[in-house]
């Protein structure tokens, strides 16, 4: 029973150091540094710069809680109550990668429609064509 305790804690360990060196690799925050514009437009820069940050984190947690159900689901095959525990685990953390990768995705398709971009920190107002 130890040994399966300690090898679902050595695997989370050992995934969450994974996880968090691919995130790290993938890049810095979106807004580069910049001061954001003045205005409504530089409020929904910064939300949208705090976003793209909060983001990748939810997920990882959402990636590893799935993880940690699975990881349980398969060593604890013996006992009904655990395996049902991981198997619920495992729902909670897809649906949670689910929504959240559903709300970035909705959030982007506004922020593409509006024309904000994170390259130069702009809100690009729509105008009525002349």
């Amino acid at each position: 029973m130890k040994y399966k305790r300690n090898f679902i804690q050595g695997f989370a360990l050992v995934s969450i150091l994974f996880i968090a060196s691919a995130v790290q690799a993938a890049g810095g925050p979106a807004t580069g540094g910049a001061s954001p514009q003045p205005g409504l437009g530089g409020v929904i820069v910064t939300i949208k710069s705090l976003l793209d940050d909060v983001v990748p984190i939810c997920l990882v947690i959402a990636l590893i809680y799935f993880i940690y159900g699975l990881a349980e689901y398969i060593l604890e095959s013996g006992e009904t109550n655990k395996k049902e525990e991981g198997r619920t685990r495992m729902i909670y953390g897809t649906i949670a990668m689910f929504v959240i990768v559903s709300i970035w995705g909705i959030i982007g398709l506004i922020n593409e429609t509006v024309g904000i971009t994170a390259s130069d920190n702009t809100v690009v107002s729509p105008a009525v064509p002349s």
